[in-house]
């Protein structure tokens, strides 16, 4: 993880003097223009560095750019610092630099959609196999055989196949089947850029 730097250098503290501002405290006046300085030279340095041609280091501060930009969100946006596109960004991939957490997530949508797919029910096609069973709640797929099934189907939706071994039998259960062709493309896609920042390097 790139160290961020904007703890160490006192921004607010020149703006304060530069401002004739009294009294000033670092979470009244830095929030408001400290943090958007250093975001600026995060993203000037970014762009030396790919002007540089040096891909790593510009990973690094593209890093340093979005982080600063979510830890800027304070006070009355605390829901923007921790539940906003910016911090669902980062949860999700690490600003697209990171491999290890994006796979994470990846894999646990993978994984855990399948419960609530079952949790909306789901009927088989008659596409499948022939011995699949409908599947009314989470204690249906408390096996592996089922577990499997619902997994590989979850993949269907996900790739947005026509023919797939089980199909929803409840409205509830249709919203978790677009919620499941919209999170694990979008992750995926995370994935695939963070890989592409991984090895351009």
């Amino acid at each position: 993880r790139p160290e961020i730097i904007y703890d160490e250098i006192k921004l607010y503290e020149d703006l304060a003097k530069k401002d004739g501002v009294s009294g000033v405290t670092r979470s009244s006046y830095s929030d408001e223009k400290g943090f958007k300085k250093v975001e600026a030279l995060y993203r000037q340095l970014k762009q030396k560095s790919k002007d540089d041609h040096d891909e790593q280091q510009a990973s690094n501060w593209h890093y340093c750019e979005k982080d600063i930009s979510r830890r800027s969100f304070r006070g009355g946006n605390f829901w923007r610092r921790f539940a906003g596109l910016t911090a669902i960004y980062w949860y999700s991939s690490g600003y697209g630099e990171r491999v290890v957490k994006s796979s994470i997530v990846l894999a646990f949508l993978i994984l855990g959609l399948p419960l609530l797919l079952a949790y909306g029910g789901l009927v088989p096609t008659g596409e499948g196999q022939a011995d699949l069973v409908c599947i009314n709640g989470l204690h249906d797929i408390f096996n592996l055989k089922s577990y499997q099934a619902v997994v590989l189907n979850t993949l269907q939706f996900a790739t947005f196949q026509k023919v797939t071994a089980f199909r929803p039998n409840s409205h509830l259960g249709e919203w978790f089947k677009v919620f499941t062709q919209i999170l694990i493309p979008l992750q995926a896609a995370l994935f695939a850029f963070a890989v592409r920042n991984r090895f351009r390097r």
